[in-house]
């Protein structure tokens, strides 16, 4: 079975079921499925081999084989995070920051404490008590 961007437009929610009805008819009628997606983290659970193309290379292997930073990173031609939380793998931009508490906070007086680097909103966090200017 071909489906060319089946998730697409779909809310969170609606993904998640196509995903799992073409699971359950791919065991249930032992066939193949192949996804062209560019949404992956709703796909990479259900998995069992990924080709991957990007700028004109290729990367064909099981998930934890090509879904890498290094791997996704060159394919991409930019950073790229891969993230494994609570049994599940997210990729991401590489310039999105997590939590990461190895940067500068601007206090209310707009003096920045901290080490790390500068602070600059397009990060996208913000921690309770501290005003960020967006």
């Amino acid at each position: 079975m071909l489906l060319d961007e089946p998730l697409i437009s779909l809310d969170p929610n609606h993904q998640r079921g196509v995903v799992e009805l073409v699971r359950k008819v791919q065991r249930e009628l032992g066939i193949t499925v192949l996804f062209s997606a560019h949404e992956l983290n709703p796909l990479l659970n259900a998995l069992d081999r990924v080709l991957y193309l990007g700028n004109g290379v290729a990367a064909l292997g099981t998930v934890d084989e090509v879904i890498t930073k290094p791997v996704l990173s060159r394919l991409y031609g930019s950073p790229i995070d891969v993230m494994r939380v609570n049994g599940k793998i997210f990729v991401m931009s590489g310039d999105v920051e997590i939590e990461k508490h190895d940067h500068e906070h601007e206090d209310d007086d707009g003096h920045a404490h901290g080490g790390g680097h500068d602070h600059h909103p397009h990060h996208g966090h913000a921690h309770p008590g501290h005003s960020h200017d967006v």
